[in-house]
């Protein structure tokens, strides 16, 4: 019998949660279809957002 396991790791920017401009980066997890999403608690404008790499 094989066993095969899934992780994932997704930064994504909230751009529907904006404050004063900047949007909320929020990091979800995804292990076996199973998903968690957590907040970072850390704002950025969608300027220094690079899509392509999820990150700054």
């Amino acid at each position: 019998m094989k066993n095969t396991n899934t992780f994932g790791v997704h930064f994504t920017l909230r751009q529907s949660r904006q404050v004063n401009g900047k949007s909320p980066v929020y990091v979800r997890i995804v292990v076996n279809k199973s998903r968690c999403e957590l907040a970072l608690k850390c704002y950025l404008k969608k300027e220094d957002w690079n899509t392509a790499r999820g990150a700054r």
